[in-house]
């Protein structure tokens, strides 16, 4: 598969942030969720389309013309293709390690005391 050149998306696509005022004027472009607290994290590919208007919890009729995605819908997506979450697998990975080795502590013990 031929990808195209990604070297001219890094100036392109940003984290999407509130306004001036701490208005978040962006809705998902695909689920159409709004950003209702700073740890949700939308993307903003720099790219138009015609989306249609949301109004938002503050009663401002927003224009969703801006392709922006919450995470969300990003992770599903990566997960069609697939990516998955890296800390989620290195978080899963230490675990193993640490369970592995109690198992190779008790495992030591036992053959100790069949020594005995």
């Amino acid at each position: 598969m031929l990808l195209a050149d990604t070297r001219s998306y890094g100036d392109k696509i940003t984290i999407a942030n509130f306004d001036d005022r701490g208005i978040f004027k962006n809705f998902c472009s695909s689920c159409f969720q709004q950003k209702l607290n700073p740890e949700e994290v939308f993307v903003d590919f720099g790219s138009t389309w015609d989306g249609g208007t949301q109004r938002s919890d503050e009663g401002i009729l927003i224009s969703i013309d801006d392709l922006v995605l919450c995470q969300a819908c990003l992770e599903f997506a990566a997960r069609l293709i697939g990516l998955e979450d890296s800390n989620k697998l290195n978080k899963e990975i230490a675990d193993l390690k640490r369970e592995n080795k109690k198992l190779l502590a008790k495992v030591s013990m036992a053959e100790r005391d069949l020594k005995t």
